[in-house]
C-alpha cells in the first residue's frame, strides 16, 4: 500500500509538468538538478533529448548538469541549442556560459600567478571551451602554449592556432589582437616560417 501511495504522489507531481508540455524525462531531470544529482540529471535529460532534440528545457537543464559536472564544452553546446529553441531564456543562458568561463579563466590566472604553467594552460583551455567566443581566453591559452613550447616544441603549433583564434574573434582595436599578432609572429619564427 505504501509503494502505490508513493507512485500516486510522484504521478501527481509529474502530471502538471507533463500537461505543461514537458516530458517525464525532462521533468525528472529538473527534479534531479534541484536535488543536486547532476549525473542522474545528465543521464535522464539525454534520454529526453534523444526523444525530442527540440526540447528547449531539456537542452537548458542538461547544460546546467554539464556545468556542475565541469564538462563545460558540452554545457556550451547545449546552452547554445537551448538559446535557439528558447530565446526567452537567453539572459539565463548567457549568465551560465559567462559563469563557466569566468570560473576557469580565474583559475587559469591563479595558476599562472603560482607559476604553474601546465595548470594555467589547462584552465584557459577549459575557459575557451566554456565560451569559445571570448578572445581573452584564447590569448591567454596561446601565451601558456608559447611558454610550454620552450620545453616542448609540439606546443608551437598550438600557440599559433590559439593566436589565430584571437585574430578571428577580436577587432583590430582590441589590445589582445595586437598581442596575438606579435605572438603569432614569434611562433612562426620559431617554426622557421618567417615568410
Amino acid at each position: 500500500m505504501k509503494q502505490s501511495h508513493a507512485w500516486l504522489i510522484i504521478a501527481a507531481l509529474l502530471f502538471p509538468a507533463t500537461v505543461a508540455g514537458k516530458s517525464v524525462e525532462t521533468t525528472s531531470g529538473i527534479i534531479y538538478i534541484q536535488n543536486k544529482q547532476y549525473e542522474e540529471a545528465r543521464v535522464i535529460l539525454l534520454k529526453a533529448i534523444a526523444k525530442d532534440p527540440k526540447d528547449g528545457d531539456a537542452q537548458f537543464y542538461i547544460g546546467i548538469a554539464y556545468s556542475e559536472l565541469d564538462s563545460v564544452a558540452q554545457a556550451y553546446q547545449h546552452f547554445t541549442l537551448a538559446k535557439a529553441l528558447q530565446p526567452k531564456k537567453a539572459y539565463d543562458i548567457a549568465n551560465n556560459i559567462q559563469s563557466n568561463y569566468a570560473r576557469h579563466y580565474q583559475l587559469g590566472q591563479n595558476a599562472f600567478k603560482q607559476t604553474n604553467v601546465n595548470e594555467a594552460a589547462n584552465q584557459f583551455l577549459l575557459a575557451t571551451q566554456a565560451d569559445p567566443t571570448q578572445s581573452s581566453g584564447h590569448y591567454n591559452l596561446a601565451v601558456m602554449y608559447a611558454r610550454l613550447s620552450l620545453a616542448d616544441s609540439t606546443y608551437e603549433v598550438k600557440a599559433l592556432g590559439e593566436a589565430d583564434q584571437v585574430l578571428k574573434l577580436a577587432q583590430p582595436s582590441d589590445p589582445n589582437y595586437t598581442k596575438a599578432l606579435q605572438l603569432a609572429s614569434r611562433m612562426l619564427a620559431q617554426l622557421g616560417r618567417e615568410d
